[in-house]
């Protein structure tokens, strides 16, 4: 039967489980994961490639300009850090 009670772990290079958790590190990555079912034991392998499909998040700082100034940045806000 399917179940939604999986076990799944990612497997390092040498077969041990090193948890189950991917952060924006390893977008691109492919990762060997094994998948087991609590219930029986059974287990089986496979491959999983990290991707980021969240969009990203656009911040805009504020700016002032005067109505006496003639150097206007071409930036529209400062340049943020990060």
């Amino acid at each position: 039967g399917c179940y939604d009670d999986y076990i799944v772990e990612i497997l390092n290079q040498f077969g041990f489980p090193i948890g189950n958790t991917v952060c924006c590190n390893n977008v691109g990555e492919i990762k060997t994961v094994r998948v087991t079912d609590p219930d029986t034991g059974n287990k089986c392998w496979g491959t999983i490639m990290v991707k980021d499909k969240l969009p990203p998040v656009i911040e805009c700082n504020d700016i002032n300009i005067s109505c006496t100034e003639t150097n206007i940045p071409n930036e529209p806000a400062p340049a943020l850090a990060g």
